[in-house]
């Protein structure tokens, strides 16, 4: 996989990270459901997406039958399309803010792809990285033209597949946030409740309630995480992101115009997300 690499986190789990400079941006994941080929989440591009579903293809030699949005956000849901022959299944909010803001965002990355492509390509080809280049071109082609492909199948609470259940505690990162819980392997796939070495987006959502689903997540059985973003992880990752998102609430609060990231966050990747997310909170 050129996009994104394949880790086994568990007995019938495998994450698919996002590659840095690569068309797959958001983790995905594959499992095992015995009769049945579950892809939770689907990267950002259609190019990234043939290669998951062609990965989890070749794992179990049967097609994907079941794909899971973990919530609206284009980096886990645009490859949707490639799985045409799978039922796609998410919560009836999801889906409904795939068709609303998902659609804005959408044309929004067109622009500023189509703006900023000869500057990223330039800086590739700088690095001597020819094959990110080449990877970006196809991607920004494909954008041009991509439609979301929305879930066929909405749920409230939580989804049953078997071997694996699908469950939201609500919203945090986005206003509907589902994850999956593969009992038997020990495996929690957080989609962005969870990123690791970074700070989160939270422009979308309320850190509070945030900070309580992940509280709750770690009530939950499981040893290893695959996060939105970031390499798979044990529950050491999530405190500190909850501890993140409850410093964030207390700096929204309190009015200061330029409130300085607390010292234990400030070796994580994202420095300016921030003032980015006071800024989009207030």
């Amino acid at each position: 996989m050129r996009h994104a690499d394949l880790v086994e986190a568990g007995p019938g789990v495998w994450a698919a990270i996002a590659r840095p400079d690569r068309a797959a941006v958001g983790n995905a994941a594959i499992v095992d459901l015995d009769a049945k080929t579950l892809v939770v989440d689907t990267h950002i591009s259609p190019g990234a997406a043939r290669e998951l579903r062609t990965a989890a293809e070749e794992l179990k030699g049967r097609p994907v039958s079941l794909v899971l949005n973990t919530h609206w956000h284009g980096d886990h849901v645009l490859g949707n399309g490639e799985f045409e022959d799978a039922r796609i299944v998410a919560t009836g909010r999801t889906r409904e803010l795939m068709g609303s803001l998902g659609v804005q965002r959408l044309e929004a990355q067109r622009a500023a792809i189509e703006s900023e492509l000869p500057e990223e390509l330039q800086r590739l080809r700088a690095a001597g990285d020819d094959e990110g280049a080449q990877l970006l071109e196809a991607y920004a082609g494909e954008l041009a033209t991509l439609r979301h492909r929305f879930p066929d199948e909405a749920f409230e609470d939580e989804r049953d597949f078997g071997a694996a259940r699908a469950l939201t505690f609500g919203g945090g990162h986005t206003e509907s946030d589902t994850f999956v819980l593969v009992e038997d392997a020990g495996v929690l796939i957080a989609g962005d409740l969870i990123v690791v070495g970074m700070q989160p987006w939270s422009g979308h959502g309320d850190p509070r309630s945030w900070a309580a689903i992940l509280d709750r997540l770690l009530a939950l059985d499981w040893d290893r995480c695959i996060p939105g973003h970031g390499p798979v992880s044990g529950r050491e990752v999530v405190e500190p992101l909850r501890d993140y998102q409850l410093a964030l609430a207390e700096a929204v609060e309190s009015g200061e115009p330029e409130p300085e990231v607390p010292a234990e966050f400030r070796e994580w990747d994202g420095a300016e997300m921030w003032q980015v997310n006071i800024e989009a909170l207030r």
